[in-house]
């Protein structure tokens, strides 16, 4: 499993025991909050999946291709999905994400080229 571990910035960190699952703000679903490869926080469904392509380590998470997920499931490696992709509610996550941290900026007026002003 070492190979998976590399997705974690080659970092292995034992597995934590699993605290008790936050919910959804949306759908009231369980999902975990874990710390991305690229230390954005992202909301993992609780409870593993068949069909997971999310491996944790610790409170970190690494995604998987399709080709590394099918290897860790054969070695017995329980991954999880990103709560977006079966939550009822999505668009509204892809709308949070959106606003977050960003303000909106005019668009600057067309300049015409010739003519009038």
């Amino acid at each position: 499993m070492r190979d998976l571990d590399a997705v974690l910035d080659g970092q292995p960190t034992p597995p934590a025991p699993d605290p008790e699952p936050e919910h959804c703000e949306f759908c009231d679903g369980p999902i975990r909050w874990l710390t991305s490869r690229t230390g954005k926080r992202m909301p993992v469904d609780a409870y593993p999946s068949p069909r997971g392509n999310v491996i944790i380590r610790g409170d970190r998470a690494g995604v998987l291709g399709p080709v590394p997920a099918a290897a860790a499931r054969e070695h017995g490696e329980q991954l999880h999905l990103h709560h977006v992709v079966e939550c009822p509610h999505a668009d509204r996550w892809n709308a949070k994400a959106r606003g977050a941290g960003r303000r909106s900026q005019p668009t600057p007026p067309r300049r015409r080229i010739g003519g009038r002003r």
